[in-house]
């Protein structure tokens, strides 16, 4: 019985500096992020050309993530039309970067961009559920091999504001 509580008296002091060690790791995490997140933000203040910015980004997210494509699409001034602003596609898909850079939509109830300005929220679609899209979109799903899309809003100014476009991030099959 002795030694039992020897033993827990000594399980019981170790467990704290177990606890400070596991906290000091979330700290350093949570640091090395916040300095990550400040390094991306100074790159990205040091540039005015939006499609530098965009493509910084973009590439940030893929890096971070296990994203491996993505598109901003962004709204023309009459609102009719969305256009291909930015893109990185998949290493095999390269080539056809620039076909899609600067293409035209136009805004239509069913276009994933619309639903996702009008709602204010991000949405994701998976490869089974895009039967019931548009044909754009499944055209995208079978010609990329997506497996899931992620449709972001860019809102100017939280739920209540006018969007300006879309970020779009997806994943290949496999």
């Amino acid at each position: 019985q002795e030694q039992i509580e020897e033993v827990l008296e000594f399980v019981t002091s170790i467990a704290i500096h177990i606890k400070l060690a596991q906290r000091k790791k979330e700290l350093e995490d949570l640091k090395e992020s916040q300095q990550r997140q400040i390094s991306q933000m100074h790159r990205i203040s040091e540039t005015i050309e939006l499609d530098d910015i965009l493509s910084m980004i973009g590439q940030d997210l893929i890096e971070e993530s296990d994203f491996e494509g993505f598109l901003f699409n962004f709204l023309d001034d009459e609102r009719a039309n969305f256009v291909c602003r930015s893109i990185c596609l998949p290493e095999e898909f390269k080539a056809i970067e620039k076909t899609y850079l600067q293409h035209s939509f136009p805004v239509s109830e069913k276009n994933l961009d619309s639903i996702a300005i009008r709602s204010a929220e991000p949405f994701i679609l998976h490869r089974d559920d895009v039967i019931n899209q548009e044909s754009q979109a499944i055209l995208r799903f079978d010609r990329w091999k997506v497996s899931s899309l992620v449709i972001i809003p860019l809102m100017t100014g939280g739920k209540e504001s006018t969007g300006i476009g879309t970020l779009m991030l997806f994943k290949q099959v496999g």
